[in-house]
């Protein structure tokens, strides 16, 4: 702790525990640095690697944490910190309270993780970390972090609250091949707060072959609002002893978005908010970004590995650059000295210090340190910049530098395997780092706007354009500027009420930060649908019942951008609408809704209204009401609609035309209903008829009236099928007799119809349809009411033996059927003669046989046997159904044979034709299966 006079304080340490120590503290000289030294072990924040060993779980990582450390004084002060461990140390410059801010963006280094052979982290893992510490008692602190973190691997937004002095860790999420970098990361609070950002231990640059030491960075972080667009880097000096493997690095990172970043005046990169920059730094550089920018330098690892990596001279730090915009005229600082146990050191950790030192060249006579000019040559100029560059080897202790003017110092020094590193101070001023800020307030249609550069630090607006061709359906009304000006303030108005509208406005503030805005305007974007924008209104016309209420619906689209909020619906006229329509109603953009809207005439003739709907603001005419008023004079209107199957009527009965007045009442007439039951809906709008037996004919009727009492009355027959089977035999059975072999034999089935309508049969069919047969030219056969007609039905036995033939003639009627049973039965055929010898000779036919080739058995099941007329080496059968189409193909080639077996089993029961081909040969016979 160092001060400009004597001064005294207290240093206040929180461990994690949440217990305090108190240290008083007293500088009589300020010449001298006052140095308080704690062990790290409970004050500490603790992450998941806690010297080798790995806890994912048991940390203080992403938890809100009581560890601080609070120092006040009753003068100024400088604060430095060092964390000094064996190996392992690095120092930095702490901030005063009134120097913190709210807005951060950090910066710190790629974690080093590394894995076994079975997947677990390794001891000499460690990550990219920052911490966060609140200031006062309530802080809201939002982080958003650049790379997954050990309890946000989606690297989502974080929102924690804070106490005074309480801290909160973040470190990188370990993961296989992934060096996660938190630098970039966001964080932001609604109070002043403090950022520390770094890395647990790494060698640098990373991943580099043989750099194998290893040293913690830690720098506290400066807000953005002390940011600069320029910096000065120089190369840190070369120890004693070091590998020259590796090289320093220079980082950059931007806090805005489209951060241009010039090294040397050479353009090397376009950063968004949080993007980085990394380089090697050999030489002196100037560093211009095109919005403020943090950047920082990087000390190298100085070990090449082996057991001698310990007597290597230097290790990584990581030191912020200051800005020169926030350069100084003087500094006090301390080169840094510890005790240690390194034999032959005399017990001194660090044993070569240095200062760097850039000033404006022209200024260079005017430096003085420890009150002593440098000589001559010791700076160097960089560049073209107007900047030179000193490099000094110090000794321990406390030192003063002063110059005529704003001057930036970067003290360092290096120990075995070891060192330090930290800016010497700056000025913490607020600087124009933010570009000009757009605001507004709506009221209706008109945007009362502004733009400021009015901040602390803020260099005033410069210039205010329109963005050209950014303006859509706006006016733009600007108060007078004059440059530098803080506010500016006008009016944007829709030129069209009804259609949105958007400008784009540019400011420029005086060190040529500039920043737009879009603002969008919404317009009253609801119209009936397809008609947008345009004046012309939706024509409705239509004619309307006298005095009775008559509801209408209309299609609302809002056509624009943003939701609309309809408050009224009403007409011109002041007329209620009855009911009132649903409101209030929320149209989103592109959306269309129905809104039902109600209204009464009492006058009988021509009329005419405009529908008006309205907003909080304004109200729009949307739709020109037309109306014709007239008397309902016509009956209500019943359809009916006749199923399919003829057993069900749906009757509809509507009186809803223009000038109707609507249904009184719907009665079934109950005393004229037939073979039928009659349901009526709950508002007796709709019936339903329902047949009960579809063999007769049904009667139904209705009387709807509607409420001007005109009458409708419906008296209706549902035709049923109504024929019967006029047999002898018994109601559903045919008997036809006995038919000879080798004969068709045909009989007629008398059918009548004792129904009101004709009945027309068209679509009749037999079950089996093997041996009985119809002929189809005898169809449609038409039954007029209260007649006869007859049905033919055909014979053809096969076989003659005691079994009686049956089938079954199914007559079908929409989806009615009537079947009966017809029988016959198949005789011998005898034929009686004289022989040539005068022997009577009688011959009886059993089996038909046809032609020269024979089937057997018949009817067939599954197997059939053919009895060719002679012996083949070759037969080409072929089986066709009733259609012709071929059901059965075989071949057969061998030996001579006379007899041939087929397989029938997959073929359905019917009648087929079969036909031999041998040669030059072809037979054919009728073959039945039957099962």
């Amino acid at each position: 702790i160092g001060a400009e006079q004597p001064t005294s304080g207290t240093i206040r340490l929180r461990n994690s525990a949440g217990e305090w120590t108190t240290s008083q503290f007293s500088i009589t000289n300020p010449l001298q640095l006052h140095t308080f030294q704690i062990y790290f072990s409970g004050y500490e924040l603790q992450g998941y690697n806690r010297g080798g060993a790995i806890n994912l779980f048991m940390n203080q990582t992403e938890v809100v944490a009581p560890n601080c450390v609070h120092i006040t004084a009753d003068a100024e002060v400088t604060v430095y910190a060092l964390n000094q461990a064996a190996l392992t140390s690095d120092a930095f410059a702490i901030l005063p309270t009134d120097a913190l801010g709210d807005d951060y963006v950090v910066m710190a280094y790629p974690s080093d993780f590394n894995f076994g052979d079975d997947g677990s982290l390794s001891g000499q893992s460690t990550p990219s970390q920052f911490a966060v510490v609140a200031t006062e008692d309530a802080t809201t602190v939002t982080i958003t972090p650049s790379s997954a973190t050990l309890r946000n691997v989606n690297g989502q937004d974080q929102t924690v609250t804070l106490q005074q002095g309480e801290s909160y860790l973040v470190q990188a999420y370990p993961t296989p091949g992934a060096a996660r970098d938190l630098t970039g990361s966001i964080v932001r609070a609604d109070k002043p707060i403090a950022v520390f950002g770094g890395h647990q231990r790494t060698a640098l640059p990373r991943g580099t072959f043989g750099l194998i030491s290893r040293d913690c960075l830690i720098e506290q972080m400066t807000p953005v609002k002390t940011w600069g667009k320029e910096a000065i880097v120089t190369p840190f000096a070369v120890s004693t002893r070091e590998s020259p493997q590796g090289v320093d690095l220079v980082r950059v990172v931007a806090g805005f978005d489209s951060t241009v970043v010039w090294i040397d005046g050479f353009e090397e990169a376009l950063l968004p908010r949080g993007g980085v920059y990394e380089g090697p730094l050999e030489f002196a550089h100037v560093v211009t970004t095109s919005r403020p920018a943090l950047v920082a330098q990087f000390r190298k690892t100085s070990g090449g590995g082996g057991g001698s990596q310990s007597e290597d001279i230097g290790d990584p730090f990581m030191m912020l650059v200051p800005p020169a915009e926030q350069f100084m005229n003087s500094y006090r600082f301390m080169s840094i000295q510890v005790r240690g146990d390194q034999a032959g050191t005399n017990n001194r950790v660090y044993l070569e210090q240095f200062l760097n030192v850039v000033i404006p060249t022209v200024s260079v006579p005017s430096l003085r340190l420890d009150n002593n000019q440098l000589p001559p040559g010791t700076f160097r100029t960089i560049g073209s910049s107007g900047y030179s560059w000193a490099q000094i080897s110090m000794t321990d202790g406390v030192h003063d530098i002063v110059a005529d003017t704003g001057i930036g110092i970067y003290v360092y020094g290096y120990g075995f395997a070891n060192s330090y590193g930290y800016i010497g101070g700056m000025a913490f001023r607020e600087l124009d780092v933010y570009p000009p800020r757009f605001g507004y307030t709506t009221t209706c249609d008109v945007v009362n706007g502004q733009v400021a550069d009015s901040l602390l630090g803020d260099s005033r607006l410069a210039q205010i354009e329109v963005v050209d061709g950014s303006v859509n359906n706006i006016r733009y009304q600007p108060e007078p500027f004059a440059a530098p000006q803080a506010v500016h303030r006008f009016l944007l108005r829709l030129v069209n009420p009804y259609e949105d509208g958007s400008i784009t406005l540019e400011a420029t503030d005086n060190v040529q930060q500039k920043s737009s805005f879009t603002y969008e305007v919404p317009g009253f974007t609801v119209a009936s649908r397809g008609h947008g924008s345009q004046p012309t209104l939706e024509l409705r016309s239509r004619s309307l019942p006298l005095g009775r209420g008559r509801c209408d619906t209309i299609i609302l689209e809002n056509y624009g951008k943003f939701p609309q909020k309809i408050l009224s619906l009403r007409l011109a006229s002041g007329r209620q609408l009855n009911p009132a329509a649903p409101l209030p109603l929320t149209i989103n953009p592109g959306e269309e809704i129905a809104v039902e809207f109600c209204r009464t005439e009492m006058t009988e003739g021509p009329t005419s209204d405009t529908l008006i709907i309205g907003d909080s603001c304004q109200i729009r005419p949307i739709v020109e009401l037309r109306a014709n008023v007239v008397m309902d004079r016509d009956a209500p209107v019943v359809e009916a609609v006749v199923d399919a199957c003829s057993t069900r009527v749906e009757a509809s009965i509507r009186d809803d035309r223009p000038s109707d007045f609507g249904l009184q009442r719907v009665s079934v007439l109950e005393d004229s209903l037939i073979n039928c039951v009659v349901r009526a809906s709950a508002d007796s709008t709709t019936l339903t008829v329902t047949v009960t037996d579809p063999l007769r004919d049904a009667v139904w009727g209705i009387r709807a009236v509607d409420s001007a009492d005109n009458e409708t009355i419906i008296l209706d027959t549902i035709p049923g099928f109504t024929v019967e089977f006029m047999t002898s035999s018994s109601p559903n059975l045919h008997v036809m007799g006995d038919v000879e072999i080798g004969d068709v034999g045909c009989d007629t089935i008398p059918v009548r119809n004792t129904g009101f309508f004709p009945i027309t049969i068209s679509n009749v069919r037999l079950e089996d349809n093997v041996q009985f047969s119809m002929p189809l030219s005898q169809f449609p056969i038409t039954v007029e009411p209260g007649q006869t007609a007859g049905l033919q039905v055909c014979f053809m036995p096969v076989i003659a033996d005691t079994s009686l033939r049956t089938d079954t003639v199914r007559v079908e009627w929409g989806c009615v059927e009537r079947d009966i049973a017809v029988v016959a039965e198949g005789i011998e055929r005898k034929l009686l003669g004289v022989s040539r010898c005068e022997v009577d000779v009688d011959t009886r036919i059993r089996i038909g046989r046809y032609g020269e080739l024979g089937l057997l058995p018949q009817p067939a099941s599954s197997e059939l046997t053919l009895v060719l007329p002679n012996e083949v080496t070759r037969a080409d059968v072929v089986l066709t159904d009733i259609r012709g189409m071929a059901a059965l193909t075989v071949t057969y080639t061998g030996t001579k044979t006379d007899g041939l077996l087929l397989d029938v089993s997959n073929l359905a029961p019917g009648v087929y034709h079969c036909i031999v081909r041998t040669g030059e040969s072809a037979f054919s016979q009728v073959l039945v299966i039957d099962r």
